[in-house]
């Protein structure tokens, strides 16, 4: 799944607008058994946060990233159990935002 299906939203003197482009994140397999890939392509330096959260806003994964270029981090969500859970990148520019599935 790319960042095409994620929803970017940077503020800007209040108002929202989109933030990163469609090539950037990948997350895959989706569904899963529980074990993620995520891959960041920048192409200039991405300094934030990669975050999942469960439905009910429990934090259950946090990674810090500080990177330019390719990035590739190994998600393993099995021992939190089966269910809908949402990845984020969070950045100061932004953040995108994606429902995964463990089932």
């Amino acid at each position: 799944a790319s960042v095409s299906e994620f929803r970017a939203q940077q503020k800007t003197a209040g108002f929202l607008v989109l933030s990163i482009s469609s090539h950037v994140i990948n997350v895959y397999p989706n569904p899963s058994n529980g074990n993620f890939e995520f891959r960041l392509n920048g192409g200039r330096r991405i300094t934030g946060d990669i975050v999942v959260t469960d439905m009910t806003g429990r934090k259950v994964f946090a990674e810090p990233v500080n990177t330019v270029g390719l990035y590739s981090l190994q998600i393993n969500l099995s021992q939190f159990g089966k269910g809908l859970y949402q990845i984020q990148l969070r950045t100061a520019e932004g953040f995108a935002a994606k429902n995964i599935s463990v089932e």
